[in-house]
């Protein structure tokens, strides 16, 4: 790859302010463009729409296990 094709970016602050415990486990799904991901330590699931922003962030409480499974069903309601 040429250097002249590497794309540089400026992050000037945070694109969500969440102040997670510990923020794990990305999932992307394509179909809705959201992304969904949890807080291992405060127990909550993050969801934010990427097509609508930083203003769709929404947090579910889990009071169970947390498991891969679960971060994919929790947000279309079938947990």
């Amino acid at each position: 790859m040429a250097t002249e094709d590497i794309q540089r970016w400026r992050v000037e602050e945070p694109y969500l302010h969440l102040h997670c415990g510990l923020g794990e486990a990305p999932y992307y799904e394509e179909s809705s463009h959201t992304l969904r991901f949890v807080d291992i330590v405060k127990e909550k699931l993050h969801t934010v729409d990427l097509s609508k922003g930083p203003s769709s962030h929404q947090i579910h409480d889990v009071e169970d296990a947390i498991s891969c499974e679960h971060i994919g069903n929790c947000a279309n309601g079938t947990s």
